[in-house]
């Protein structure tokens, strides 16, 4: 019997890291579309949507903002289960002719194309789900993207590229070489330190940034 989505989200609501790895094993389980005439009231999850109004999406990666609801925004699993997710395929859903209803509205109204990152504010997509959904889209650093990291990892990146330009004037060979990479090697390096999410989430940029800022501030070596 192959596993089912319903099982996948099961297993992001347990937090049960192992048993998703073996139901992603072969592939990501397809989602399924919503029953016919459900509703969705908006904003969803928590107090909000009303009493018993249990989320009612299909998508694994939705599932996991509402398991996110009331936990740090770096929690350390949840990023973790986000790049499971996305290593398997998956993306969050956008449903089509969906009945979308917002809390205390009378009428549900029908809707020909429904983003629930855009949509649902109880997803927290761009609140305490944030850096789930940055996870999961499996973005790079790179400048462009820098505001959308967490902030200790920006004060560490931005203290590691004021350290490559002081460097030029250090006698250390080895920091004299940091100031001759290309800029696009710095980005590169930055990149690659600042992924993935939940490796980075446990690192104490914080106390890097510190370091790089007070080197930084000192006086050359070579002066």
């Amino acid at each position: 019997m192959r596993p089912t989505a319903a099982a996948v989200r099961a297993a992001v609501i347990s937090g049960c890291m192992g048993a998703l790895a073996l139901l992603l094993r072969d592939g990501a389980p397809p989602v399924e579309p919503l029953p016919p005439g459900t509703v969705l009231v908006l904003p969803s999850g928590g107090a909000a949507a009303g009493a018993g109004s249990a989320p009612a999406y299909t998508c694994p990666l939705l599932t996991l903002l509402h398991a996110q609801e009331g936990r740090d925004e770096l929690h350390v699993d949840s990023l973790a289960v986000a790049e499971q997710l996305a290593e398997a395929g998956y993306r969050p859903a956008v449903y089509a002719d969906v009945l979308v209803r917002a809390a205390g509205e009378e009428e549900a109204r029908l809707l020909p194309r429904f983003d629930p990152l855009l949509g649902d504010a109880g997803l927290g997509a761009a609140g305490s789900g944030r850096f789930v959904c940055l996870a999961a889209a499996r973005t790079p650093w790179r400048p462009a993207t820098a505001a959308r990291f967490p902030p200790a990892v920006q004060r560490a990146a931005r203290a590691f590229l004021l350290a490559a330009r002081r460097s030029a004037s250090d006698s250390a060979p080895c920091l004299a070489a940091l100031a001759r990479m290309p800029a696009q090697l710095h980005e590169e390096i930055l990149g690659r330190a600042a992924c993935p999410l939940s490796e980075v989430a446990g690192v104490p940029w914080g106390a890097a940034a510190a370091w790089l800022a007070g080197w930084e501030a000192c006086p050359s070596s070579g002066a």
